[in-house]
């Protein structure tokens, strides 16, 4: 699985609202799942959306070896640790991330 978020601007009573809404993908069978969509992605709720992700029924990372995140700070140390402490071991992208050689 891979982790990333992306913005939606929502045009609300108060004006134009950036919400934030976090997906995974999984690689093998080419699904995407939406983990959640929120305008204030702090820590509670990363870790809310973190257990129903490793929830063992419905969860989207039920199962699955790894997750590759980048080094966004959303993805909080705890939220890190809960996704490993499933079993799911966390993988982050290096922060120095130069062209690929295939492009050169």
């Amino acid at each position: 699985m891979a982790s990333d978020f992306l913005t939606v601007e929502v045009w609300t009573s108060r004006g134009l609202v950036t919400h934030y809404m976090l997906f995974v993908i999984s690689m093998a069978e080419r699904v995407v799942h939406i983990l959640g969509l929120t305008a204030r992605p702090d820590e509670t709720w990363m870790m809310q959306i973190g257990r129903n992700a490793i929830d063992g029924d419905a969860g989207a990372l039920a199962g699955k070896q790894y997750l590759i995140i980048d080094r966004d700070t959303k993805y909080t140390d705890q939220f890190r640790r809960l996704v490993c402490e499933s079993g799911t071991e966390v993988i982050r992208l290096p922060t120095d991330v130069t062209q690929s050689e295939c492009l050169r």
